[in-house]
Order: C-alpha cells, then sequence, then structure tokens
C-alpha cells in the first residue's frame, strides 16, 4: 500500500486529467466508484513527531483499467494548528490504481502533554478523476493522550458522526440507514439516545430559524427519541431514517439529529448532519 504517490502516479494523474475524453469509453462501463470518507482518530504524543497513514476507501476497487485520483487539501479551517498539533499538509493527490480500493497519504503529528480536548484537522477533496465524491470534507480526529485523552485500554471508544449527502429522489420514501463509527471495538454493551432536531429553533436567532432546513412529513419522516443499543464488540451501528422524494426544484436540505446520553461510549461532536441533494 503506498503512502505517497509515485512520480510514475503523478504523470498519470496529469495525463488523466488533460486526455479525459480518452479515457471516457472505458469509465462509461462502469459507474465511478464513491470515496468514502468518515471521521478518522489519530492519537498523539507527548513529543515529538508522530507519522500515520491515513486510508482513504472507495465503496468498490477501482473498476477501471488506468489509475483514478482525488486531490487532498488542507482546508486549515479544524480546530487543530497547522505547525503546532500537525506538520502541515501540502496538496496531494491520492491515487487508487485499478482493482484497488483503499489508498493512504502520511499525516505527521506533533506531540505534547499538554491536557487539552481533542482536535481536528480538516481536510478537502477536490479535482476527481474517475471517482465520484459525494461528501468533500474529511476530518482527522486527534485524540489527546493526556488525562483528557480517550486512547487508553479502559476508556471508552469514541463516537464518529461523519455527515451525508443522500440523494433526495423523485417521488416515493425510503429507508436510509444512518450508519456511527466507532474508534474500537465496544468493550461492554452500550447506548446512545438518537433525537431529530431538524425542527428545533436556534436560539436568538434573527430571522427566527431552525437547525435544519429538510420539513418533517415532506423531505423526510420525523421520529420520536430513541435509544440506540451498541453491543459489545460493535465497531459500528445503523439505525433507518425514512426519506422522501419529490419534483420541486429546490436547494439542498438538511436535516439534523443529535446524538446524546452516551453510555459506555464517549462523543467530541454530537451533531449529525444528513444533506439531501436535490436533483431537479
Amino acid at each position: 500500500m503506498r503512502t505517497a504517490p509515485s512520480p510514475r502516479a503523478l504523470l498519470v494523474v496529469a495525463v488523466l486529467a488533460l486526455l479525459g475524453v480518452a479515457v471516457a469509453p472505458a469509465m462509461a462501463s462502469a459507474a465511478p466508484p464513491e470515496v468514502l470518507l468518515p471521521e478518522i482518530l489519530l492519537t498523539e504524543t507527548d513529543a515529538g513527531r508522530a507519522s500515520t497513514t491515513v486510508n482513504v476507501a472507495l465503496d468498490r476497487p477501482n473498476p477501471y483499467p488506468f489509475p483514478v485520483a482525488v486531490v487532498v487539501q488542507d482546508k486549515a479551517t479544524g480546530s487543530a494548528t497547522s505547525g503546532s498539533d500537525y506538520v502541515p499538509i501540502p496538496s496531494r493527490p491520492v491515487v487508487w490504481w485499478p482493482g484497488q480500493r483503499i489508498a493512504s497519504f502520511p499525516v505527521t503529528l506533533l506531540g505534547d502533554d499538554v491536557t487539552e480536548a481533542h482536535e481536528t484537522i480538516r481536510l478537502r477533496l477536490t479535482a476527481p478523476i474517475g471517482v465520484s465524491i459525494v461528501d468533500s470534507e474529511m476530518d482527522l480526529v486527534i485524540g489527546n493522550n493526556d488525562p483528557l485523552g480517550m486512547t487508553g485500554p479502559l476508556d471508552p471508544p469514541l463516537i464518529s458522526l461523519p455527515n451525508v449527502h443522500i440523494p433526495e429522489g423523485d417521488a416515493g420514501c425510503d429507508d436510509y440507514r444512518v450508519t456511527l463509527l466507532l474508534s474500537r471495538p465496544a468493550p461492554a454493551a452500550g447506548s446512545v439516545g438518537v433525537v431529530d432536531y431538524t425542527s428545533v429553533g436556534v436560539p436568538g436567532a434573527n430571522p427566527p430559524r431552525t437547525y435544519g432546513a429538510a420539513t418533517p412529513g415532506v423531505d423526510y419522516m420525523s421520529f420520536p427519541e430513541f435509544s440506540l443499543p451498541v453491543p459489545r464488540g460493535a465497531t459500528s451501528v445503523s439505525f433507518p431514517v425514512l426519506i422522501c422524494g419529490d419534483r420541486q426544484t429546490e436547494g439542498d436540505e438538511e436535516i439534523d439529529i443529535r446524538i446524546v446520553a452516551p453510555v459506555g461510549l464517549d462523543i467530541i461532536d454530537n451533531d449529525l448532519d444528513l444533506i439531501l441533494d436535490n436533483e431537479d
């Protein structure tokens, strides 16, 4: 598995970008694979540099007879500080060769012994060649290893909440399964509460607005708060949300879901957005 693209990979990607029409017949034989972007938990050290490899997966192996790629860029909008918490990340291509599902790139963390909350490196994926990007943002969560950290064997697993883009559809309602990822297998049975926050008003907003723009009963079916069990050994759990389509021309809309009351688990971000992509 490559941790950085070779000069040959860079050359091939550049040629593909220039000759996109030439590869179109090959791409027409299969739909582009989709890039999957869950949050990724990294662990800092107390001092010095710690290099790690970040894996980026496709929803299936590259089906084409040529490499496909995206460019990863540091947005510098996360809570982690470039040059202090991590070595600056240059823009770089991430390349999947024919038949490859997981590609990777290196990230170097800078350790400290400061007790602090978890911090996030926010990356953007751009310039896709032969792949589909539904969600262009990727978060690398730096898990603090000092007293507030959650990296010890007795600490609860961390839940990550990747925001998800969902095609809305033209008619009818279908279940969409929302998946919550755990940083490691659950050592014991636990649970989290799931709350539909879409129609809750934002305090002090002027003009008044709600946390989500989607309309219950029209864009999706609202649901009462419930407890989602997390079995022992689980690395992910999921629950359904009923998404409804229409033919109205409108902007993208968000369903806002909050994850609350964790038992046997821990969270650093309890806000999950399901973004309905309008296709009209």
